[in-house]
């Protein structure tokens, strides 16, 4: 799967995929959103078509499909959302949020004082579905 973490102004993520073989790939986001109506962040973990679908939507607000094998986190700037599987979002009343195979590493790095960069290292180091290099956007320079 992957690793993302993500914070009310930064989002970083590691750069595997795996699908029928492995690769690199970006998998964050800034852009702004019609569902938001402004700027977002955003990162999705699972399923690589339903991730893009869902951040189809975000972008343009037409009809989404249920998404069964996607987690999403979004940032606005003033909140953090949690997708899970649907178009719903779910806020996230911490300071910090993590999606992804390597999740709980991650979450483990930010308990402690780490940055969302350290979280997502600690993953690709212990977490083998993680892996690439790390790739970090933030909302507000």
């Amino acid at each position: 799967m992957t690793t993302i973490v993500i914070n009310k102004n930064e989002i970083c993520a590691d750069t595997q995929i795996t699908a029928d073989s492995t690769f690199n790939s970006i998998k964050v986001f800034k852009f702004y959103s019609k569902v938001f109506g402004c700027e977002v962040i955003a990162g999705t973990a699972g399923d690589c078509h339903q991730g893009d679908v869902f951040l189809d939507w975000l972008k343009t607000d037409d009809e989404l499909e249920e998404l069964d094998e996607c987690d999403a986190l979004v940032s606005d700037g003033q909140s953090i959302y949690f997708f899970g599987g649907s178009k719903y979002p779910i806020p996230v009343l911490d300071d910090y949020m993590a999606v992804g195979t390597g999740a709980p590493y991650a979450l483990a790095i930010l308990d402690n004082g780490g940055t969302l960069s350290d979280a997502v290292r600690a993953a690709i180091k212990r977490d083998e579905s993680s892996g690439g290099e790390v790739w970090s956007l933030k909302l507000k320079d």
